[in-house]
């Protein structure tokens, strides 16, 4: 089960006052006696709803997670006819008529996390109306190089030997440095406050979103920092602003405190700035991919990923590959004839018990099996 199919998981999202004030607005001033509005990942529905209490002509729930079906529960006790649910990715729900209005939180932390945008450009694409509005339609993804040496201590230097003040060498004698690197290449999600992190110059812009227009959720920026004091600069920390209507809202450090997190892409070794000094930020990341970030400063210049945060033999790597031509194991083969029985003609129990036979080792039980194939009817049977 996702987290979205957590009903009660929603909560941080529908009591998001920060976020949802600046939605309510945009959504007001938006919507009309005959707009048609789609709720794009409307998980419980607030925003979609928001538009019915504002006087929408009709509204869609689209959402994968079946935490929306209690949306529909909820618009009916509100008074809320208008209101459609449809449990489906946007790509498959087939709205029977194109919309005034999509308004979508498509947006994960650093605005890219989670992929969420390339359902958004669909959604767009095929179902808004020429001259039809977004909410939000803009976004800027946002990065500024920090000091957090209480933070790179516990989570990077803990794992050196050489430097880690509380390192496993220290406490049990064990030497981990091995994994040290994996710590360097790992981006930390978080809502940091002023005691984890000290700004060391102004957050700039590295990527810009026109939603109407842009094409495909990738990034690829470089921007150059002048220090604003003396410090050590152990990273950078990334954020995204969407504007919604006339209002930007941001996820910032500095602003108000919303459910989304922000991002530490630590640096591979802290750097001692002075104030003046220079020190450009390379980020790039495609579709669906790994993120990769360069530092320079003088002479000095480090690249890291977070493809290198995972432990992966040479086998697996090539497997990763586009060239590559995958054939089944032994693994696949047994999901292969399991789905072979979702023929409309094979009860649950009856697949239940050729699993028993062909996997006793992960299917000892009756339960055990069944437990295995409701989960899979859910998302795969018609």
């Amino acid at each position: 089960m996702s987290e979205y199919s957590d009903i009660i998981g929603h909560r941080e999202m529908v009591f998001d006052h920060v976020r949802n004030r600046i939605y309510e607005q945009a959504i007001q001033n938006a919507v009309t006696q005959d707009s048609i509005v789609l709720d794009l990942g409307a998980g419980l529905g607030i925003h979609g709803l928001m538009a019915a209490k504002a006087g929408a002509r009709k509204v869609y729930l689209v959402e994968p997670s079946p935490a929306v079906l209690a949306a529909k529960d909820v618009a009916r006790a509100n008074g809320f006819d208008n209101v459609d649910v449809i449990n489906s990715v946007i790509q498959k729900a087939e709205l029977p008529e194109k919309v005034d209005l999509i308004i979508s939180v498509f947006t994960g932390n650093f605005l890219l996390t989670e992929d969420l945008l390339p359902s958004l450009f669909y959604a767009r694409d095929n179902y808004l109306k020429d001259g039809g509005k977004l909410i939000p339609d803009a976004a800027n993804m946002l990065v500024a190089p920090v000091s957090m040496p209480d933070f790179y201590a516990e989570k990077i230097d803990c794992w050196n030997a050489s430097t880690g003040t509380n390192s496993l060498w220290d406490t049990y004698g064990l030497n981990y440095s091995k994994v040290h690197p994996y710590a360097q290449n790992r981006m930390f999600y978080g809502s940091y406050n002023d005691a984890d992190h000290e700004f060391l110059a102004e957050e700039q812009s590295i990527k810009p979103f026109d939603f109407y227009t842009e094409r495909k959720a990738d990034c690829v920026g470089q921007i150059e920092f002048t220090a604003s004091k003396k410090a050590p600069c152990h990273g950078w920390l990334g954020s995204f602003n969407i504007q919604l209507g006339d209002t930007w809202l941001s996820t910032s450090s500095k602003a108000e405190q919303t459910h989304w997190s922000q991002v530490f892409f630590p640096m591979k070794q802290p750097i001692e700035l002075r104030a003046g000094d220079r020190i450009s930020f390379d980020l790039s990341r495609a579709e669906f991919g790994d993120w990769t970030w360069k530092t320079t400063h003088n002479d000095l210049a480090f690249t890291q990923s977070s493809f290198l945060s995972r432990r992966m033999e040479m086998g697996q790597i090539l497997k990763q590959k586009e060239t590559y031509q995958p054939s089944l194991n032994n693994d696949g083969q047994l999901l292969a004839q399991t789905l072979a029985l979702f023929d409309g003609q094979h009860s649950l129990e009856e697949i239940a018990r050729f699993l028993m036979t062909k996997a006793p080792e992960l299917y000892p039980t009756r339960d055990a099996a069944l437990a295995y194939l409701k989960s899979m009817v859910l998302k795969l049977s018609t």
